[in-house]
């Protein structure tokens, strides 16, 4: 098996394990992003220097608080690049 079998990019270009349970990389998004249902965890990097507006993380998710999500390695620009962030306790659809 080689290397891109076993990642799973979607069309912002964050990056994904095969299996969809681990966010891996994000990426910039003017807008807002919701990552999808059934990603269990966050991979602690992942969103370093990433500018996204909003960001909906979902109810499968292991992450419930702001000082689980890292921006930036220095906690003030953390802070500062810190979007919008709505951690659901349900399904996106209900």
């Amino acid at each position: 098996m080689n290397a891109t079998d076993q990642l799973w990019l979607d069309s912002y270009g964050f990056v994904y394990s095969a299996d969809g349970k681990w966010l891996l990389k994000g990426a910039n998004v003017e807008g807002a992003y919701w990552i999808p249902e059934g990603v269990e965890e966050i991979e602690p990097e992942a969103l370093i220097g990433c500018k996204i507006g909003t960001l909906h993380i979902p109810w499968t998710a292991h992450v419930h608080e702001y000082d689980q999500l890292v921006f930036s390695k220095d906690a003030e620009q953390n802070e500062e690049m810190m979007p919008a962030v709505y951690f659901w306790t349900k399904n996106y659809a209900n």
